[in-house]
């Protein structure tokens, strides 16, 4: 193959990408535009993430070009040759035209690698997954052919509290066995745009991140940026992602934190033990990753799990049941109506008759007097030995 020759750029993978490579095309990209291209894409990283299929970063990131680049390793067929024709659909033939003497020398040297070892996939893997390949952890798992490391927790702290910040890690380290990653002792000498490790490692690699606030962090934008891009991780991944100890008297603590449970390790009391708190709260990724994964199995076999005969059986006498008491509660709202009814027409025509005339009115008054006489007319019709003494005396009063 000679120099000048080109390659076929749909053979080669976007990890064949060197870390001075990717740096560029992230410098070209990141910026907003506001012309679309001709499509009606965003002529930046947004359209480009759009073109391959790739969710964008949630909120600010200062290198969405590279975020994007790190998911669209992670797909199948993820070669150059596409990456190259989407930025001639979107319309950036600055970037088509630089990037594309710089696809094919990384191309050339990816083929020469595969040529000088094959079958040694290890190697292979050290020298273009970069980006998978963040600590030292991570290299020495490659060289044994092990996925990366996923670590228990992140700490994040100022300069200035290091000394507190390293007792922290060897607590957790030694008394309660977490993984955990500081990026000073384990991400590896050289290693390209920190940041992006430091997002990676936040977003994929750690399950929480222990934040240690004092007023020298809350004075560094560094720190505050990685504090909110983890909490926004925490909401998309519905997840308590931060555990925020609180080392000093802070006025203004970060809005993300301000109504956090914290951690304060100036408080004092029996009851309190600012150790075991923060081992248990390191710790319970695992309890409740393990849990959770058992729960999701189990409502899944329930969902697939058919239904029996009773149970069908069950369900329509329950159906029927609700329709009998619809009906009946029907009928009596029915009957309700039709009395209700009925009584404001007896009232309406009982109103008229309630003033009698004067003739009517005397008989009224006749009434318990001949109800009287009825009576002890009766009485005396019945034979005397049947009558109780009262009767007796209604019925021959004495004079």
């Amino acid at each position: 193959m000679t120099i000048c020759e080109k390659i076929d750029l749909s053979d080669i993978p976007v990890s064949a990408l060197r870390p001075a490579s990717k740096e560029k095309l992230c410098a070209m990209l990141n910026f907003n535009l506001v012309i679309p291209s001709p499509s009606g894409l965003p002529r930046d990283w947004r359209g480009l993430a759009q073109l391959l299929n790739v969710k964008p970063p949630c909120g600010y990131m200062p290198n969405p070009t590279g975020h994007i680049l790190c998911q669209f390793e992670k797909l199948p067929n993820s070669t150059l040759d596409k990456l190259h024709k989407a930025f001639g659909e979107l319309d950036r033939w600055d970037v088509f035209d630089d990037m594309d003497n710089i696809f094919q020398t990384d191309g050339k040297n990816y083929l020469q690698v595969v040529q000088n070892s094959p079958g040694n996939s290890s190697s292979l893997h050290i020298d273009f997954l970069t980006d998978d390949i963040v600590t030292l952890d991570d290299l020495h798992r490659a060289k044994n052919n092990q996925p990366p490391l996923i670590y228990d927790a992140f700490v994040l702290f100022a300069q200035e509290d290091e000394e507190f910040a390293q007792m922290t890690i060897d607590k957790l380290e030694k008394e309660y066995l977490a993984k955990v990653c500081y990026k000073d002792r384990d991400f590896i000498a050289g290693l390209p745009l920190e940041h992006t490790g430091v997002m990676k490692m936040l977003e994929e690699r750690c399950h929480h991140l222990v934040v240690i606030i004092s007023n020298s962090f809350i004075r560094s934008e560094f720190n505050k940026y990685f504090l909110n891009f983890a909490a926004a991780v925490g909401i998309e991944q519905r997840r308590v992602k931060i555990i925020p100890i609180v080392l000093e008297y802070c006025p203004d603590l970060p809005s993300v934190v301000r109504f956090c449970h914290l951690l304060d390790y100036t408080r004092s009391s029996k009851l309190y033990n600012f150790w075991d708190k923060l081992g248990q709260a390191v710790a319970q990724s695992r309890v409740s990753r393990t849990v959770l994964e058992h729960s999701t199995q189990r409502l899944m076999l329930e969902d697939i799990k058919p239904r029996s005969t009773n149970q069908e059986k069950k369900i329509s006498q329950d159906e029927s049941y609700s329709q009998e008491a619809k009906e009946k509660s029907l009928r009596k709202e029915e009957q309700l109506w039709n009395a209700e009814n009925y009584f404001q027409q007896k009232a309406s025509t009982g109103k008229s008759s309630q003033e009698p005339s004067p003739k009517s009115s005397d008989k009224k008054r006749e009434k318990p007097g001949k109800i009287i006489k009825s009576i002890t007319d009766a009485i005396r019709k019945l034979p005397k030995s049947k009558l109780s003494k009262k009767s007796k005396e209604l019925a021959c009063p004495s004079d």
